[in-house]
C-alpha cells in the first residue's frame, strides 16, 4: 500500500512515466540511481512512501502530483538484474564466421538466432526485457529479408 516506506537493500520499481520505461533497483547506500535522462542518490528514497508520484530535481526525490517518475509497490520480483553480466565476444561461443557460413548455407534468420541463444554462455542470465531487447535487434542483423 502507499503507506510502506522504501528501506536500504529492498529492490523497487520505478516507472518513467514520460517513456513507460521500468526499470527495477536494489536500494543501495550512498550511491546513485539512474533513470534515463535522471539520477539521484539513493540514499533519497529512503523513508519515501510507494505509490507515489516524485519529480527528480537538483538529484532529489521531490513529491508531486504531475510526476516524471512513479515508485511501485516493492518489488519482489525483479531481483534479476544485468549488473554483472560481461556481454562481450567471449560468451559466444560462436564466432562471426560460423554466422557468416550459416548465412551463406542459407539457414534462416530465426534458425541463427537460435543458434546464437544456445551458444551464448550469458543470455539465460540477462532480464527478460533484455533478453526480448537482445533477440528482436539480432533478428534484424541476421535476417534475410528486407523492404524495398
Amino acid at each position: 500500500s502507499s503507506g510502506i516506506n522504501a528501506e536500504y537493500g529492498q529492490h523497487v520499481a520505478f516507472i518513467n512515466t514520460k517513456t513507460n520505461e521500468l526499470k527495477c533497483v536494489k536500494v543501495p547506500r550512498k550511491q546513485p540511481i539512474y533513470l534515463k535522462p535522471f539520477s539521484f542518490q539513493a540514499d533519497c528514497l529512503v523513508g519515501h512512501r510507494f505509490g507515489r508520484k516524485y519529480q527528480v530535481l537538483k538529484h532529489k526525490l521531490i513529491e508531486v502530483t504531475e510526476p516524471a517518475i512513479k515508485m511501485s509497490e516493492p518489488a519482489t520480483n525483479c531481483t534479476k538484474t544485468n549488473e554483472f553480466i560481461i556481454d562481450d565476444t567471449k560468451t559466444q561461443v560462436l564466432s562471426q564466421q560460423d554466422i557468416e557460413d550459416m548465412k551463406a548455407k542459407g539457414m534462416k534468420g530465426e534458425d541463427i538466432v537460435q543458434n546464437l541463444v544456445e551458444n551464448s554462455t550469458s543470455f539465460n542470465e540477462k532480464t527478460e526485457f533484455s533478453k526480448a531487447k537482445w533477440l528482436k535487434k539480432e533478428d534484424q542483423q541476421t535476417s534475410t529479408k528486407f523492404d524495398n
